[in-house]
């Protein structure tokens, strides 16, 4: 199960790269108006941006997802 690090990870590349960006840019006057942008950068986030992990090769995260890629990790058996 992922940790909370991963998704402290996430909403800092928001944070990052869409809020302190746009907000520079634009200014809302609808919060539909925001969701409309951020609904846009996370489908780009999640389809045309290469996925920076270990095993992912610089595969998008749906193609990762869609390929069900998973390390091929081995693991010791358990003490009996």
């Amino acid at each position: 199960m992922p940790d909370n690090g991963i998704c402290e990870r996430f909403h800092r590349t928001v944070l990052d790269e869409f809020y302190r960006v746009v907000f520079r840019k634009k200014i809302y006057r609808t919060i539909d108006e925001l969701q409309t942008d951020l609904d846009a950068w996370i489908a780009e986030y999640n389809e045309q941006r290469p996925h920076q992990g270990r095993w992912c090769f610089g595969k998008s995260r749906v193609e990762m997802w869609r390929s069900g890629c998973r390390p091929n990790i081995s693991v010791a058996a358990p003490f009996v």
